[in-house]
């Protein structure tokens, strides 16, 4: 049992350590994140909004006229000393009907 719990907190700390060198996270590629999703038989998925126009979404809801409603934070979740807050409600609406 000791030897179990050993190597569980060595492969945890591992990881941890791992982590501890990441400074900055790779910029995602919206095109490939969309590619890489594999939808249910029938559905699509489809790119709606990405960065730059959307930084940081910690909130979504689709209100009854089907526009997107985002919140969005670039110093969530911890905002630093100095840094201005710069939280942001965007609406997003399908104005030309394509979907």
């Amino acid at each position: 049992m000791i030897l179990i719990a050993l190597a569980t907190l060595g492969s945890a700390n591992r990881s941890a350590l791992a982590q501890r060198d990441l400074t900055e996270l790779p910029k995602p590629d919206p095109v490939a994140e969309v590619a890489a999703m594999k939808a249910a038989e029938g559905a699509a998925v489809n790119l709606y909004a990405a960065d730059p126009d959307i930084r940081k979404p910690i909130q979504i809801n689709f209100d009854s006229l089907g526009r997107l409603w985002v919140a969005s934070s670039e110093v969530y979740p911890q905002i630093k000393p100095g840094e201005v807050a710069n939280d942001k409600i965007l609406v997003l609406q399908d104005s030309d009907g394509d979907g």
